[in-house]
């Protein structure tokens, strides 16, 4: 994946990869080192012991100053050999560790960018989960003929009033105080009946 990175950013580019606990091995990092990439990180374990004094730190993100109390110092990293670490102190106590192989950025800068991975990994799995950013093969589209049976509104319609039509002439045939029309069957050749049926 180093090598594919570095291919698309061109040898010269400056790399700061950051990774989870889960990537934090000093295999990781010699990686790393050996592809001209600085790395960024969460100490794993516990709470390694700060020898520094904690200073404040700033950057500026989103046009907002961030201030943050940071004990930066360099640490042996069994394996790897030196790097910095930048642990986070909230009220007199540290509580977050980060290695890194970043010399030159602010603490506050490079604690800011390591947190704003969680902003990226949860933009990516929401976009999966939502709208299938993995499953799409290409943004190509073309118009091809439909085939499937839709319903005509127009005969809808018509039906519609053929049915009130038909509901109104069987409501007024059973008006009361109407009179019904004789109903009589005609009768068969040679037979005769007491009252011929009305023409």
């Amino acid at each position: 994946m180093l090598a594919q990175l570095r291919e698309v950013t061109g040898p010269d580019a400056a790399i700061l990869l950051g990774f989870d606990r889960g990537g934090s091995y000093p295999v990781a990092f010699r990686a790393c080192r050996d592809a001209g990439v600085d790395w960024l990180t969460y100490r794993r374990g516990r709470l390694a012991e700060v020898t520094a004094a904690p200073r404040r730190s700033e950057t500026v993100r989103a046009g907002r100053r961030v201030q943050l109390s940071l004990a930066d110092e360099v640490v042996e990293v069994g394996g790897y050999g030196t790097a910095r670490q930048l642990t986070l102190v909230e009220d007199g106590a540290p509580v977050l560790p980060v290695l890194t192989s970043d010399r030159t950025a602010t603490g506050a800068a490079l604690l800011c960018w390591l947190r704003s991975r969680w902003r990226i990994e949860n933009a990516f799995t929401y976009a999966s989960a939502h709208h299938g950013i993995d499953t799409l093969a290409d943004y190509l589209m073309d118009i091809g003929p439909d085939q499937r049976m839709v319903t005509n509104p127009a005969r809808t319609a018509a039906r519609a009033a053929v049915a009130a039509a038909e509901a109104a002439l069987a409501a007024a045939a059973h008006l009361p105080g109407e009179r019904r029309p004789p109903v009589c069957a005609r009768p068969a050749a040679g037979l005769r009946t007491k009252a011929p049926c009305p023409r």
